[in-house]
């Protein structure tokens, strides 16, 4: 062999030799250590944002909140527990507590002022908290009655109600718990696709303080808007208050509950029977979409006629008519080949005197306890506004046929005062010449009224048939003025909840103050579970732990 062989030789051996050593560090472990799971502990503490506008004249606001009973998490009774309202007056003043509990059940309610309030619990009274405020106004240029949830500040929100017309007025309000600033780009979108304002981006939430931005303003001459608000630095809480007025007639007041994220497949609960509705879709995508509505009625689920399917055009905000959803209580279930956001605007003007509106936003199922403020001022009346969803998904073969509802063919409600095991039949007729019994499967809502002082007023059980709606009750119970209505569904992922209040109250006439006008009130709130677990993130011994080995899948 000459040299030249030889040296070629060796040169494969070397190779051959590295090639073995590189292929000794890719090979897979024996073992591959997995990082452990994400550890699930109690609150040990929490904050709700309630974003109040300061920007409402004639307004009366109350804030009430509370630790829920029976949490369904173990707590540490020896931990410093406390449940209070406080201010967030900004980082150069000092916040107030405004009222203060160390019981669990036990509310905490206070008349709060101009600035938004944070309703904060530690230790054994951080699982389960919800707080909400309401607003009243019946002043000659703002009448109405309005409800906010209480939130936990987070990094995304949308809202889709209100316009920029004459005489409409929407305020984007922000609310900042934490103890360093937070920043906000704030998008708004109309009919005409997003818009790109000055003054919209980089927008700073003072520490401990809020900050508001007029929508109308941004959105001046649009007919419908959508307002979708992302934090880059820090997290906050944000609702979007809206009044309208024309002329010298105040036409409502209302605060626009948050939707749920862009999806495919979205629910709103608590449409009311009367009114002028509209189902209200925005489309933030690069791609058209087409929507399928279908309606959650006390007869069962179905399509009206002409809403089969609806274009939403890219980068648009889209309004349908919902007359033909039939004039009772209702969800909707909007599914859409491109991701949508969605509400519902209800409007009621009565032949005489003047009218209210209500905005609700596509809402998650309610999976825990979830609980709503009930108050008999004003001379309140209040509905509890329960859905059951169907087993089967938009489009499937077991759906019911377009524009003709299923279920009880005399429309007769399905929720009942009496207990009933999850999926127990109940009997329906079926048309023909002899009836017989129909198996329909059903699941139940524990409905309780909690007194400020933590007692329990009463409970019932409401069973729903899958597929329907059913406006339950909600009378205080006798001797009560006020209370919390909590609900706790059997089966998660299955029921929707919102509470409904309605009234008539009078209200100055600004041409004759001598004569007060009639004006009619409507107040809807979605449920949100309230959260009683926080996940822990594994702490890792090796930054190299669960990463896929080199080479690897």
């Amino acid at each position: 062999m000459n040299a030249r062989a030889l040296t070629g030789a060796g040169l494969s051996v070397l190779v051959l030799g590295a090639v073995g050593v590189v292929g000794s560090l890719v090979e897979p472990p024996a073992e591959v250590s997995q990082p452990p799971e994400v550890r699930v502990e109690p609150l040990a503490g929490v904050s709700l944002g309630c974003p109040l506008p300061a920007e409402v004249p004639e307004s009366e606001t109350v804030a009430a909140a509370v630790a829920l009973p029976d949490p369904g998490v173990e707590t540490d009774a020896t931990a410093p527990s406390a449940l209070a309202l406080q201010t967030l007056p900004g980082p150069e003043s000092a916040a107030a507590e405004l009222a203060r509990t160390d019981v669990r059940g036990e509310s905490v309610t206070a008349a709060v002022e101009e600035t938004p309030v944070l309703a904060a619990a530690t230790g054994g009274l951080a699982p389960a908290v919800v707080a909400e405020a309401t607003t009243t106004a019946a002043g000659e240029r703002t009448a109405g009655l309005a409800s906010v949830p209480c939130v936990e500040p987070e990094r995304e929100w949308w809202f889709l109600g209100g316009d920029g017309g004459v005489g409409r007025r929407s305020t984007l309000v922000l609310a900042n718990a934490a103890d360093g600033p937070a920043v906000v780009d704030v998008e708004v979108w109309t009919e005409d696709g997003p818009l790109n304002a000055a003054g919209t981006n980089d927008l700073g939430v003072p520490a401990r303080g809020s900050r508001t931005v007029s929508v109308d303003a941004v959105a001046s001459g649009s007919e419908r808007v959508g307002v979708h608000v992302t934090a880059s630095v820090g997290k906050v809480a944000a609702a979007v208050v809206v009044r309208e007025v024309e002329g010298a007639d105040p036409l409502g007041l209302t605060w626009v509950t948050p939707s749920e994220p862009a999806s495919t497949l979205a629910h709103v609960p608590g449409v009311p029977a009367f009114g002028d509705r509209v189902l209200r879709l925005l489309n933030p995508g690069e791609d058209d979409s087409i929507a399928s509505l279908r309606v959650l009625s006390g007869q069962g689920p179905f399509t009206p006629v002409g809403l089969e399917a609806i274009d939403v055009p890219a980068l648009s905000v889209v309004d349908v008519d919902l007359s033909a959803a039939g004039e009772e209580s209702l969800a909707l279930e909007i599914s859409a080949t491109q991701p949508v956001v969605s509400s519902v605007r209800a409007t009621q003007i009565p032949g005489s005197g003047l009218g209210d509106l209500a905005i609700v936003g596509s809402a998650p199922t309610v999976d825990g306890q979830a609980a709503t403020w009930v108050s008999a001022a004003d001379g309140r009346s209040t509905r509890l506004v329960l859905t059951a969803l169907p087993d089967e998904v938009p489009g499937s073969p077991t759906a019911s046929p377009t524009g003709s509802p299923t279920g009880s063919p005399t429309g007769s409600p399905t929720g009942s005062p009496t207990a009933s095991p999850t999926g127990s039949p109940t009997a329906s007729p079926t048309a023909g010449a002899d009836l017989v019994d129909v198996e329909t499967p059903t699941t139940t809502v524990l409905v309780r009224w909690l007194a400020p002082d933590g007692a329990v007023l009463d409970e019932q059980t409401a069973t729903l048939a899958l597929g329907t709606t059913d406006p339950f009750p909600g009378t205080l119970p006798e001797g009560t003025t006020e209370a919390w209505l909590v609900v706790e569904p059997a089966e998660a992922g299955r029921v929707l909840a919102a509470r409904e209040a309605t009234t008539t109250v009078a209200v100055p006439d600004p041409l004759d103050p001598d004569t007060p006008r009639d004006a009619f009130w409507l107040d809807i709130v979605a449920l949100r579970t309230a959260r009683t677990t926080v996940g822990i993130p594994p702490v890792l011994p090796d930054i190299t732990v669960g990463l896929p080995y080199p080479g690897s899948e």
